[in-house]
This record gives structure tokens, sequence and C-alpha cells, in this order.
């Protein structure tokens, strides 16, 4: 899913910067990175960076994540790193146990859920959509995932790559095989009080964990390709309902 040189890329949730940079830099400079966020303080910082950086295939937009879009390009690929939990920075933000509800679980996994509806009609054609967070909660993860997929026929998980190669598995990092979380409600308040957070985590993501126990930041991805022809999603949609009648 990596971007090519003089493709036209949307960082949807770009904060600071880290992804847009990341981006142009793979790019070679040539194309250009859409870079939004609902904070222009944010964008400020990433034009520093990215003027340290030398880097200058980007352009800047406010967008606060609602349907009204910051462009009517369609781009050959979209990373919506969206807003989350966090749990999988929690090793290096412990104070987060504390702070997190499940509550702000619901809400963070329904927004993610708009910020994806609202950016899908943006790929082109054979386009790249990955939703990435930092995050381990099934709510944020598996369930968003397998809601959007289902809701879209005309997009087609991407398989993974595994070091240069891709599994048989095509959606082995949206469902891992094994499950080891527990076998109970989708959200728990445990500990004294209920005063720690201890969500049960998506399929098989103790398992990973031990490989990224810093930041789970990127295990968490869903790949998304546009896999309709050469018309817009609505075209698509339209033969699609024609067909079925």
């Amino acid at each position: 899913a990596a971007p090519k040189p003089g493709e036209t890329w949307w960082d949807a949730c770009a904060g600071e910067g880290g992804k847009t940079l990341h981006l142009a830099d793979l790019m070679m400079n040539k194309g250009v990175v859409w870079a939004t966020d609902r904070s222009d303080k944010r964008l400020d910082t990433l034009k520093r960076r990215a003027a340290r950086a030398k880097l200058f295939n980007y352009r800047t937009e406010f967008w606060d994540g609602g349907s009204r879009l910051p462009t009517k390009i369609k781009f050959d690929g979209i990373l919506l790193d969206a807003p989350c939990s966090g749990v999988g920075t929690w090793q290096r933000n412990p104070h987060a146990r504390w702070t997190t509800t499940p509550d702000d679980v619901r809400e963070l996994a329904a927004t993610q859920r708009v910020l994806l509806e609202n950016v899908c009609g943006s790929l082109k054609p054979g386009g790249r959509l990955i939703y990435a967070v930092c995050t381990l909660t099934r709510s944020e993860t598996t369930a968003v995932a397998d809601a959007f997929t289902a809701a879209h026929p005309e997009l087609e998980p991407s398989g993974p790559e595994d070091r240069g190669r891709k599994t048989e598995n095509r959606e082995t990092q949206v469902r891992p095989p094994s499950d080891l979380s527990p076998p109970s409600s989708d959200l728990r308040r445990l500990g004294e009080g209920g005063s720690v957070f201890r969500p049960p985590l998506a399929p098989g993501a103790e398992r990973q964990r031990h490989v990224h126990r810093r930041v789970a930041a990127a295990l968490t991805r869903l790949t998304i390709c546009a896999n309709f022809p050469s018309c817009s999603r609505r075209q698509h949609a339209q033969s699609r309902a024609t067909s079925m009648r």
C-alpha cells in the first residue's frame, strides 16, 4: 500500500505531520499529499516540520471530519489514522488506564465509522484506503472493519504483506487466527471500584503485542482497495442495484 512518486494521497487526520512527511518522502517529493486536520495549530507545526525536512509535495487544508470534504479530488490512496482510545500506547502513557472509560471507546468507535464513510467516496478506482489506529479494543478495530466492509461490497479488503511476501489469508490483520481475549462483554471495568479500564483485546492482539511492545501503532490496520471498474461509486451502486432487481 506504499505510495508511489507522482500519486495523489490524502492524510485525513494529519496531526502535526509525521505521517504526511513520511508519505511525501516515500513519493520522493513528486505528486502531492493532502494533509487535513481540525486543528490549524497542528497544521502550522506540520508546515514548519516539512520546511526543515525540505519536503514540498504537500498541501494543508482544515477539515473537521464532517461530510463537507476539503476537496473534490479523487485520491490514489487515503490514510485515515483515526482518533482512538490509544490502548496500544498505554506502556508509555500508563495514566490512560485511569482516564479511559468504556463510553470513550464507544464514542470513538462511532467517530471512526463516520470518518471512514466520509473519506471512502474520495478514492479513485483501484485506490487504497488504509484505516489505522493505535489501539487494540475490538470495538475500534475488528468491529469497525467488519461493519465498514459489509456496508461497502464495492471495496475489497487487501491482504497484508509479511516481510515482502503476501500471506495466504487475505484478512490476517483484520481477523488474526487466534482469539486470546477473555470471553466477556466487549468492555469491562476491573479493579477496585472499577478504577482501571481493561478492555478485552481484539483477536490475536495479545500475541502480537509481545512483538510490538512499545507502541501498537499500525498493528491494527485495514487496507481497502477500490476494486470497482472505471466509474464512480455512485454509478457502481446504481448498476449493482439495477442488476439485483
